[in-house]
C-alpha cells in the first residue's frame, strides 16, 4: 500500500493512478468526487469507478459512505480477478466523516491483507492535518510514502 500525504491536491495521486493505468495494468477508482468528471478529465473511459455518494439513482456505480462494509468486498473481488492491477482511493477523510475512525482504519487494515496477498497496490490520499498522532501512525504503519517524483513502478 502507498500513502499520498497532502492536504487536498487530488492530481498526484490521480496522475500516478493514471499513468499506471494507462501502461496497461488494471485500474479501480474508489472516489468522492463525480466519476463523469474524473472520466473526462483523465481521459480513463474503461477504468471502474466507485463514487462515494448519498445521491441515489447515479447511473454509474455508486456506495453510500455510511455503508463501509461494502467497501473491502468491492476492492478484494477486483484485485482478484486481475493481475497486477491498481486501486486508488481518494476518499478516506469522507468515509471518516461518515463512520468512526477506528472502523475506517479497520477497513483499511482489512483491505491491506487483501492487497498484500495479492500482486495489486493500492494508493491511499490523505490529508494528514485531520488525524491526531496516534491515529495517523495507526492509519499509515504499513504503508510506503508515495511522491509525484517516484517513477510510478510502484
Amino acid at each position: 500500500m502507498y500513502l499520498i500525504q497532502d492536504s487536498g491536491d487530488l492530481n498526484t495521486s490521480y496522475e500516478i493512478f493514471v499513468t499506471m493505468v494507462k501502461q496497461g495494468r488494471p485500474g479501480l477508482c474508489i472516489t468522492r468526487e463525480n466519476p463523469a468528471k474524473i472520466r473526462s478529465k483523465y481521459n480513463i473511459t474503461k477504468t471502474p469507478i466507485v463514487w462515494l455518494t448519498k445521491a441515489k439513482g447515479s447511473e454509474c456505480p455508486s456506495v453510500d459512505p455510511a455503508e463501509l462494509f461494502k467497501l473491502h468486498p468491492t476492492i478484494d473481488n477486483f484485485i482478484k480477478k486481475v493481475d497486477d492491477g491498481i486501486v486508488l482511493i481518494d476518499s478516506l477523510e469522507y468515509l471518516i466523516l461518515e463512520n468512526d475512525l477506528r472502523s475506517v482504519i479497520k477497513f483499511m487494515e482489512q483491505t491491506n491483507d487483501s492487497i498484500m496477498a495479492s500482486d495489486s497496490r493500492l494508493i491511499l490520499q490523505i490529508d494528514p492535518l485531520i488525524f491526531d498522532t496516534k491515529d495517523h501512525h495507526l492509519l499509515k504503519r504499513w504503508m510506503r510514502s508515495l511522491t509525484e517524483e517516484d517513477n510510478y513502478n510502484v
